[in-house]
């Protein structure tokens, strides 16, 4: 008996009022994530791929359809959002003060773990204006894992990187994802971080934003997989050549 899915959108629709009127955002969207996944959804700019995840989140409710979580909600935006005038230690703690979780000996024990790890410990007691992009978006994703979610959400957190930061942070996030066994949702515009990233990738529409086609990633890799090593999959230039055409007669379309 195949397992019920952590996360699931089942014709969701969502529409908002403006001043000319009923704007359609999200048109009968099906979306599951499976304990242990990951996924991307990858659309046009102004979408509602973002909707989507405010709606998993629980900050909007739809206008039709239903959502089932199994699980905990972790959100990680495009930005990392750390403060300024906090440390990275006392930054990642910040989630467990929002959330008005105890801050007990078991908590502080995961964090120390958490920024051990993953090579910010000797970090943690600098502002996060000494810390490269890459560093800053790791100590993002800790601070989000130190409320041990069950599930990520991702908003396209590497697009504020150039180019070479980005396939390293990628490199990075997906390696904390699969270490923590965490599941995640990946908001994307990018076709190739999508391929390298996800185990299935949902492809949107224009908005109002339907359903268009959902790929299962197989690549042939050495283990363990990795993004960079996905890139140089022989399979990852056929994904992407019919991810591509598909958008492009999306495009068209309209």
């Amino acid at each position: 008996m195949k397992e019920e899915p952590l996360l699931s959108l089942d014709h969701v629709s969502m529409h908002f009022f403006n001043q000319d009127g009923v704007l359609p955002v999200l048109d009968d969207i099906s979306v599951q994530l499976q304990q242990g996944e990951i996924s991307a959804m990858l659309g046009p700019s102004g979408c509602g791929k973002s909707t989507i995840l405010n709606i998993l989140s629980g900050l909007l409710k739809p206008t039709g359809g239903t959502i089932e979580r199994k699980g905990s909600i972790g959100y990680m935006f495009q930005r990392d959002h750390l403060l300024d005038w906090r440390t990275i230690y006392e930054n990642v703690l910040l989630g467990l003060e929002i959330q008005k979780q105890k801050k007990s000996e078991r908590h502080l024990q995961k964090v120390e773990r958490l920024l051990r790890t993953y090579d910010l410990w000797e970090f943690r007691n600098r502002y996060p204006r000494e810390l490269s992009g890459g560093m800053r978006q790791r100590a993002a994703l800790i601070r989000t894992l130190a409320v041990d979610p069950d599930i990520l959400l991702l908003d396209e957190p590497f697009s504020a990187l150039d180019s070479q930061t980005r396939l390293m942070v990628s490199e990075d996030i997906y390696a904390i994802i699969r270490q923590e066994q965490k599941s995640a949702l990946l908001v994307t515009h990018d076709i190739s971080e999508a391929i390298s990233f996800a185990d299935t990738i949902y492809i949107l529409s224009h908005r109002p934003a339907r359903l268009r086609t959902v790929y299962q990633v197989q690549l042939t890799t050495q283990a363990p997989r990795t993004p960079l090593k996905s890139r140089n999959a022989p399979e990852f230039q056929q994904y992407f050549n019919a991810i591509w055409e598909e958008m492009m007669q999306d495009a068209d379309d309209n």
